[in-house]
């Protein structure tokens, strides 16, 4: 937990107010604490292939935790909140949101390195995590897999909603997932991604 919320710092970041790019530092805290708290154990990385890989160690967990070294404090000295959508100090029509691309260089390397099954999950993943890098992308892509419209088209807010049925919204059958995982041993999500391939 403690190396959760220790402070990142991301180069190259896409600021969604500004639309520029720079260094920035990240910090994570809770603002409230619910009844239960589900932590999920990280289980795949990437190696220097770029190959998925899990990790193969033992996570003590405690009976009991103290947990308020989590809890978030607002805005710090020298820290400013960011934009609501909309209220861009640009002040021309839609928020900066509405606004941002895929970065067309995080899209490439994930469709080429095999990550993303179509463009669109490639995109959804750079836009995700606000075009920051293809290895946050790649990670969030790897938590994502599973999701329902993970290959469907981006919503955008000038599109008319003309083309809706692209390859991108093409569904695996869950049965042939189940099928090959039981054969294969590979997990859902690896069984997906190699259906898509080869449809």
């Amino acid at each position: 937990l403690q190396k959760y919320l220790a402070e990142q710092v991301i180069n190259d970041w896409m600021s969604p107010a500004t639309q520029k790019r720079g260094q920035v530092k990240k910090t994570q805290r809770l603002r409230t604490f619910p009844e239960y708290l589900a932590v999920q154990i990280q289980r795949y990385y990437f190696n220097a292939s770029w190959v998925a890989e899990k990790h193969d160690c033992i996570v003590p967990v405690p009976q009991e935790l103290d947990l308020e070294f989590m809890r978030g404090a607002g805005l710090q000295n020298g820290e400013e909140e960011l934009p609501k959508d909309g209220n861009n100090n640009g002040g021309g029509g839609g928020g900066a949101t509405a606004a941002m691309q895929a970065d067309a260089q995080i899209v490439s390397t994930l469709v080429m390195l095999g990550l993303a099954a179509t463009e669109n999950a490639a995109k959804r993943a750079a836009l995700a995590v606000q075009n920051a890098n293809a290895d946050m992308a790649a990670a969030w892509l790897m938590e994502h897999m599973t999701d329902a419209n993970i290959n469907d088209p981006i919503e955008e807010a000038n599109s008319g909603g003309g083309s809706g049925s692209g390859d991108g919204g093409f569904k695996v059958d869950p049965n042939q997932v189940a099928e090959l995982n039981m054969i294969s041993g590979f997990s859902t999500e690896y069984c997906q991604v190699a259906l898509m391939h080869t449809k």
